[in-house]
C-alpha cells in the first residue's frame, strides 16, 4: 500500500467584502468540507448537501432561460401583428379609394424587380414588406427575384414563409450570369458582382414574362420604401427607355478617369461636371429600353474599358454598374442626361422624385 499525503489547500472567496477561507480538509475524500472563518469551525459539509445546492443551481438556470424565450416570443408576436395592422391599414384605405384588394390581372399589375447574390435576406424581406404597407394597392404588386441558380430555392422558401399572400417569381440563369462575367474581368475586375449588373438584363432573366411586362421598377434590395410606387408607372417618360434619380453630389468625373478618356478619344459628347443618375431606382420601359439597344450600348463600354487595359477607365471600385450605364445613356442621344434648359443633366428622362423610396 502507498500513502499519499496532500496539503489541505486553502480557498478565498470575496463575498460583500468579507474575506470568506475555505480549507479542503484531508477527509475531503471521504465528501466532508469544512469551512473556517476567523478561526471559526461550522459543522460538516455532505455530498448531499452538495448536489442540492447543484440540483437548485439547474433549476435557476432552465427558468431563466424559459423565461428570456418567453420574451422573445412575445417581441415575434409583437412585431407580426404590427405588420399585420399595417396591411390591415393599406387594405382599408384601397377600399376607401373604391381599389379592390384582390390580385390585379396581368394587365394592371406593377412589377418591381430585385437582384442580388446575397444570401442574407433579411433587407430584402423589408424592403418588400415597404412597399406593399406604403401603397394604396397592394395587389396590384408582383416582386421578382433575380438570383443564382444554387440561391433560388431556398431564397424561395423564405420568402414565401415571410411574405405569405405576396405575389413573389424568383429567377435564375446561369447562362446569362455567365455572359455578364466575361465583362467583368481584366480592367472591370472592380466593378462588383455581376449581379450589379442584373438589372440590365431583365430582359432575359425575366423570360417568359417579359412579353406580359410595359415596365419595370428596379429598386436595390437595401432600400425602405416610404410612397407608393404606383405613382412611378404613370409617368410620362417623353418616348425614353427609362427614368431615375437625379444626383448632384456626384459627378460623370467621379467615376471615370475623364483623362484618359479624352485621350482615348471617348469624351466627346459628355460634360466631366454633369451631374450623374442614380441607378438604385430604375424606371425601364421594356419595348423602348430593347428598341434603344440600352443594354448593349453597356456593353459596348465595358469592352472599351477592357481594351483600353491599365490603368482601369473607372476611377473607383465604387464607379461599379452605374458609370458605364451614364455613358450608354449620355451616348443613346445627345444631352439624353441634360434638361431642356441645358443646365444640370436629367435622369434618362424623367426624374423620379426622391421622396418615392428612402
Amino acid at each position: 500500500d502507498i500513502a499519499i499525503t496532500l496539503p489541505p489547500p486553502r480557498i478565498h472567496r470575496r463575498c460583500c467584502g468579507l474575506v470568506v477561507s475555505m480549507t479542503l480538509a484531508p477527509r475531503w475524500a471521504r465528501g466532508q468540507f469544512w469551512s473556517s472563518s476567523a478561526g471559526v469551525s461550522a459543522a460538516p459539509m455532505r455530498p448531499s448537501h452538495v448536489g442540492f445546492g447543484i440540483s437548485a443551481l439547474a433549476v435557476s438556470v432552465v427558468i431563466a432561460v424559459l423565461l428570456v424565450a418567453n420574451v422573445a416570443l412575445s417581441a415575434c408576436s409583437n412585431l407580426q401583428a404590427a405588420f399585420d395592422s399595417t396591411r390591415s391599414a393599406a387594405t382599408a384605405r384601397s377600399a376607401a379609394k373604391g381599389v379592390p384588394e384582390e390580385v390585379a390581372t396581368e394587365g394592371t399589375a406593377i412589377h418591381v424587380c430585385f437582384c442580388s447574390d446575397d444570401p442574407d435576406l433579411r433587407p430584402l424581406v423589408v424592403a418588400i414588406r415597404s412597399v406593399v404597407a406604403s401603397s394604396d394597392a397592394p395587389g396590384r404588386f408582383v416582386f421578382h427575384f433575380v438570383t443564382t441558380e444554387d440561391g433560388a430555392e431556398r431564397a424561395r422558401d423564405i420568402l414565401r414563409l415571410h411574405l405569405p399572400g405576396v405575389r413573389l417569381r424568383i429567377h435564375h440563369n446561369a447562362a446569362v450570369q455567365a455572359h455578364i462575367g466575361t465583362f467583368l474581368a481584366g480592367s472591370n475586375a472592380n466593378m462588383g458582382s455581376s449581379f450589379s449588373f442584373a438589372p440590365y438584363y431583365f430582359s432575359e432573366y425575366l423570360q417568359p414574362d417579359r412579353d406580359n411586362i410595359a415596365s419595370i421598377i428596379s429598386l436595390e434590395p437595401d432600400v425602405v420604401v416610404q410612397g407608393d410606387l404606383a405613382q412611378l408607372v404613370t409617368m410620362d417618360l417623353g418616348g425614353r427607355a427609362g427614368a431615375a434619380v437625379q444626383d448632384c453630389r456626384h459627378r460623370y468625373e467621379d467615376l471615370v478617369d475623364w483623362e484618359r478618356l479624352r485621350k482615348l478619344g471617348l469624351a466627346s459628347g459628355y460634360g466631366a461636371k454633369e451631374c450623374v443618375a442614380r441607378w438604385g431606382m430604375l424606371l425601364i420601359d421594356v419595348q423602348r429600353w430593347q428598341q434603344d439597344r440600352v443594354t448593349e450600348r453597356i456593353e459596348e463600354w465595358l469592352v472599351r474599358a477592357q481594351s483600353a487595359g491599365e490603368p482601369s477607365l473607372w476611377r473607383a471600385a465604387g464607379a461599379g454598374p452605374q458609370a458605364p450605364w451614364l455613358l450608354a445613356i449620355g451616348a443613346l442621344a445627345e444631352g439624353a442626361l441634360r434638361s431642356s434648359s441645358g443646365d444640370a443633366p436629367k435622369a434618362e428622362g424623367a426624374a423620379a422624385s426622391t421622396s418615392t423610396a428612402g
